[in-house]
């Protein structure tokens, strides 16, 4: 079993070179906004994606065009702590810690519950719902007390069998892929 520097390595190299990103970005938001899930959603907490993360830009437009609330990341200090702001558009970003657009007001109120959708990047999720992110636990910290659904975006090509996870390591309820929308049982 590789280690999780290991894998970082290898997915991040695997979803570089990865052919037809922007096609296989348009057919995972696609894949989303038909389901169930999404059009049950009240709020939509999105991503503002880097270097070869899914592109779900499409799919968080829309959702303000389908009158959900949009909630984008900000990371709050470089110890993990990150929370989510709601935003009128995706013009409402400027570049923040570690270069990632994050929302510039911080000022609009929005609480999540349990109709809420997070859309969770990762480099590599596995069929049991645990993801490999990047190492710095924002996510894992956020997801601990969120009480919506969280959804695991990732190229089928980062969808493996097995990840090692351990106890801080939060699982996704679905994961959303170019191919098709996989829902995980605990």
């Amino acid at each position: 079993m590789a280690d999780k520097s290991a894998l970082r390595k290898k997915y991040r190299a695997l979803r570089t070179g990865l052919i037809g990103r922007d096609e296989k970005s348009r057919a995972i938001c696609e894949n989303l906004m038909a389901s169930s899930v999404y059009r049950r959603a009240t709020a939509v907490l999105s991503y503002m994606p880097i270097t070869s993360e899914a592109d779900v830009r499409g799919l968080s437009a829309q959702a303000l065009d389908d009158g959900k609330i949009l909630a984008l990341p900000k990371c709050l200090d470089a110890e993990g702590a990150m929370d989510f702001f709601a935003v009128e558009s995706l013009g409402q970003t400027s570049r923040g810690m570690f270069g990632i657009k994050e929302p510039i007001l911080t000022d609009l109120s929005f609480t999540a519950d349990a109709d809420s959708i997070c859309l969770v990047p990762g480099l590599c999720f596995d069929r049991s719902g645990n993801r490999l992110g990047y190492g710095k636990g924002y996510y894992d910290r956020f997801l601990r007390d969120f009480p919506g659904l969280k959804i695991g975006v990732a190229f089928s090509a980062c969808v493996c069998d097995f990840l090692p996870a351990q106890g801080q390591d939060i699982p996704i309820d679905y994961l959303v892929t170019e191919e098709k929308i996989y829902q995980i049982t605990q």
